[in-house]
């Protein structure tokens, strides 16, 4: 981050691990609707939403990040967010709080932690709660599985 420069984030749960996302890649934080499941082929996509007309497909987070599914509760919510001309919609488990972040509130993420598999594990946030991971929400799905969801969403 340069020079005095500031960013917020939408802090979230997934499970016990508390994550977040730029707001600025944010389009809404919406309350669970029901969700059609459809068979995609595409990993950790739980089915399909009708938000306001448009179809979304949902992302399990959970799924992402190798935690088991559970029942769905008034806490969860869905980050819609942009991936080129197509609105995907993240399920969380709980969204927290909009937190502003300092440059010297953000670290690199750790060597220790990049691999193919977490390439969208950006950088570590140390906030009140204690360290947060910052979410690359453009490396959570494949350039393939996005292909392939698009396709899913304009059919």
């Amino acid at each position: 981050m340069a020079q005095q420069q500031q960013m917020q984030v939408i802090v979230f749960k997934v499970g016990e691990e508390l994550y977040c996302i730029d707001v600025a890649y944010i389009i809404g934080i919406e309350k669970m609707v029901s969700i059609a499941r459809v068979p995609t082929g595409v990993q950790h996509i739980k089915g399909i939403i009708n938000l306001r007309g448009n179809v979304i497909p949902v992302l399990s987070l959970r799924s992402k990040f190798g935690m088991p599914d559970v029942p769905v509760t008034e806490e969860n919510r869905m980050l819609i967010v942009q991936y080129d001309d197509m609105l995907v919609a993240l399920l969380a488990d709980e969204v927290l709080e909009i937190e502003d972040v300092t440059e010297e509130k953000y670290f690199d993420a750790p060597r220790i932690v990049k691999s193919e598999d977490t390439k969208y594990v950006k950088g570590v946030i140390n906030l009140k709660r204690g360290l947060v991971i910052l979410i690359d929400h453009s490396e959570l799905i494949p350039q393939n599985d996005q292909e392939s969801m698009k396709e899913i969403v304009n059919d």
